[in-house]
């Protein structure tokens, strides 16, 4: 087991410095493979809509058994759904799939763009 070591930031909270990312493991693996990584010791999940796997990494955190106050959850919303009204039922959406009643901890435009208007 690892024993993770945290940055804390200027508002008072810590967040852990590794973390672990889901991109690229199959919704099928992803469970498993979460529920390993915080077996082993780490305590942010790196995550995003666009890796389509979302709802495993909630039901891995769910029957971990770690509190959720003690993982740091970073998620990330796709340029399609850009635009306020999209982002927040995306967000809300996000939320609903990782099992999370209050927050993400992070939640990033994964794609940044300008949309321009004539």
């Amino acid at each position: 087991m690892i024993t993770m070591k945290y940055f804390k930031l200027n508002n008072g909270e810590k967040i852990p410095a590794l973390n672990f990312g889901v991109f690229d493991i199959e919704p099928e693996d992803t469970k498993e493979v979460v529920l390993k990584a915080l077996e082993v010791g780490y305590r942010s999940i790196d995550n995003a809509q666009i890796y389509y796997n979302e709802k495993e990494v909630g039901e891995a955190i769910k029957e971990s058994g770690i509190s959720r106050d003690d993982i740091y959850l970073i998620s990330k919303n796709w340029v399609s759904n850009a635009g306020y009204e999209k982002t927040i039922k995306a967000f809300e959406k996000t939320l609903a799939d990782l099992h999370c009643k209050r927050k993400a901890d992070c939640y990033q435009s994964a794609c940044p763009t300008f949309i321009l208007t004539a």
